[in-house]
């Protein structure tokens, strides 16, 4: 209650205890529920953005970020150098529009020149041949195999995935193309074993 009995400004509920309170007291339980309200909000917007972050179009730029980074300087498809205005893409063989859960497979996504990845579609021949020399025989027929089943990620699965690319990409930063693709390797692993959790 409030200690100053001379003017009674306002009659109010707080917590269940109805209270008579003067022009201070008032404005401070008016200022601790709008802080209240604030944090609230903060809250939902923090809620909010990492949703966002969790994405799938977001998921999918940073997953072909990682590409890029653990890749060497040639595209996977036509061995062209990227240099200049050759830019590597995290290029996709079996395309991300046909499952989620490939589309986010480091296996499924290497550097390609812009020339490949977007002018010929992928080059999946190419690509499937690359995947297949790499990781060894039927690696991307096994890949092609996966899109056409639905496996479906919770949430918690993806923000686990999210944290371990953004790790790699640190990692993979300035190190040379064999510590970078033994990287790479141990990221797919890693992968295949989160993979099976769900």
């Amino acid at each position: 209650m409030c200690k100053k009995d001379s003017v009674i400004f306002k009659n109010r509920t707080v917590e269940g205890v109805r209270l008579a309170l003067c022009v201070n007291c008032n404005s401070k339980i008016e200022l601790t529920i709008k802080k209240d309200k604030v944090i609230k909000v903060k809250e939902k917007k923090k809620v909010a953005r990492d949703n966002k972050k969790l994405s799938r179009k977001n998921m999918l730029t940073l997953l072909q970020k990682l590409a890029r980074v653990l890749d060497g300087d040639k595209c996977c498809t036509c061995d062209q150098p990227f240099t200049g205005g050759n830019i590597a893409h995290g290029g996709h063989g079996v395309k991300a529009q046909k499952n989620m859960f490939t589309a986010f497979l480091l296996q499924n996504i290497h550097a390609q020149c812009a020339s490949c990845n977007i002018f010929m579609d992928g080059s999946q021949y190419n690509y499937g041949k690359f995947v297949n020399r790499t990781y060894g025989d039927r690696t991307f027929e096994k890949i092609q195999h996966l899109s056409s089943t639905v496996k479906k990620m919770p949430l918690t699965k993806i923000q686990e995935l999210r944290t371990k690319a953004e790790e790699y990409i640190l990692l993979g930063e300035g190190k040379t193309f064999d510590e970078k693709w033994k990287l790479r390797l141990e990221f797919i692993k890693w992968q295949e074993a989160w993979a099976a959790t769900f």
